[in-house]
């Protein structure tokens, strides 16, 4: 599953009542996200709002990256966190509400 794939599946599965941890970002907001180093050693990707953030896998324990969103629906957007595996595919998800303050 690629990030593109995997947020799709996410976004039809995901109820608007899910018990997601939310997160509140002001626009043009610095966004630090760190992983364990087995994370890193097989890369992992960023995408919030439909959206890939990094344009390729990240290798390193931590990425940072400014809030490229404008503007949010009033219920949030998803920020999905893939770490990849050493096969094809994804070894784990993180997901999180964003919103917009």
């Amino acid at each position: 599953l690629d990030t593109t794939a995997c947020s799709k599946v996410i976004g039809e599965m995901t109820k608007p009542t899910a018990d997601l941890p939310v997160i509140t970002l002001m626009r043009d907001q610095t966004i630090g996200i760190s992983v364990d180093p087995t994370v890193a050693k097989y890369g992992w990707n960023i995408r919030l709002a439909d959206q890939n953030i990094n344009p390729t896998t990240i290798k390193s324990t931590y990425y940072r990256f400014t809030n490229p969103l404008g503007s949010s629906p009033a219920n949030g957007q998803y920020l999905l966190v893939l770490a990849n595996s050493q096969a094809q595919g994804a070894r784990g998800i993180w997901l999180l509400k964003v919103r917009q303050d």
